[in-house]
């Protein structure tokens, strides 16, 4: 048991590494102009954006925890009235975990993109999905019906004919446009957010004495 999850923290470590390398780069061929970046400057901010990802995942995994905990000790009590009541206060769980990722959905657009600090990317992507909630999940659930169906096509792929190269590298490349669009998706209802939330942003401007 202990292996498996000193094995799951390494690949989660490490893919959290290379998500912070091709989120920079995506992040980088999105600015216009694109900007001249030494290889140190891009290291660098890379590792400082891997470290905040790694911050930022671990909150998340506490504030699921927060938000478990307490519903199970609940739903324990009440499964001695009724089962079903159980039942539906442990459904509630799975929703509050659900709203949770979506409202930080774009905390990691922030950090990269950006340059903010983890507690202001939660801040901006929770105000960024409370103000335009239904392009939000219209965009998250065209991304994840695009993801199953792409998922699909490789399995069905998965004959070792010369296709399945095919099918990886379609994959990789509709991937990765969707990644982009997600990005194109936060700049512009971010302009939207700074205008509506100008005291906000004032805020930060202003000089601390």
């Amino acid at each position: 048991m202990g292996v498996v999850f000193l094995l799951f923290l390494f690949f989660t470590v490490v893919g959290l590494l290379l998500t912070a390398v091709y989120y920079n780069l995506i992040a980088l061929s999105l600015q216009q102009p694109t900007p001249t970046i030494t290889v140190g400057t891009f290291t660098i901010k890379t590792v400082r954006n891997w470290l905040q990802l790694l911050v930022f995942c671990f909150a998340i995994l506490f504030m699921m925890f927060i938000l478990y905990m307490p519903l199970t000790i609940i739903s324990a009590l009440a499964s001695l009235l009724s089962p079903v009541l159980a039942m539906m206060i442990l459904f509630i769980a799975p929703v509050l975990m659900g709203w949770l990722l979506i409202y930080f959905f774009f905390a990691p657009h922030g950090l990269i993109l950006n340059g903010r600090s983890l507690w202001t990317a939660m801040i901006e992507s929770m105000m960024l999905v409370q103000q335009n909630l239904t392009p939000t999940l219209s965009f998250i659930l065209a991304i994840i019906i695009i993801g199953q169906l792409l998922d699909w096509l490789l399995l069905m792929a998965n004959d070792g004919s010369w296709f399945m190269i095919v099918s990886i590298m379609a994959h990789a490349f509709v991937n990765t446009a969707l990644v982009v669009a997600s990005f194109i998706f936060y700049q512009e209802r971010l302009a939207r957010v700074v205008i509506v939330n100008s005291r906000f942003y004032s805020k930060k401007s202003t000089p601390t004495p």
